[in-house]
């Protein structure tokens, strides 16, 4: 073994044995969080979900020039009440 590297070689262990507490204090932490952190109710998620959604269809309509009554899901049919014109090509 080389005599200069055995201060290195301890300082080295030192650092890992150190990294080691402090994952040991994070995942103490980590559980203690999971523990007492507040619980939400599903339902809160979903109307979250649900507000989101509708502002989403509603810029779209808007963007495309449909009313608020239409659905995204509805014919272009429905939705314009005519027949698209033909264009002709010369």
């Amino acid at each position: 073994m080389y005599p200069s590297t055995g201060g290195r070689l301890r300082a080295v262990t030192e650092l890992w044995r150190l990294a080691e507490d402090r994952v040991s204090e994070f995942d103490a932490i980590a559980v203690d969080y999971k523990r007492y952190r507040p619980r939400y109710p599903e339902r809160l998620f979903d109307d979250i979900v649900d507000v989101i959604q509708e502002e989403a269809d509603a810029e779209m309509k808007a963007l495309g020039g449909v009313s608020e009554q239409e659905e995204l899901s509805d014919p272009v049919w429905s939705t314009t009440n005519e027949w698209p014109s033909k264009t002709s090509s010369s």
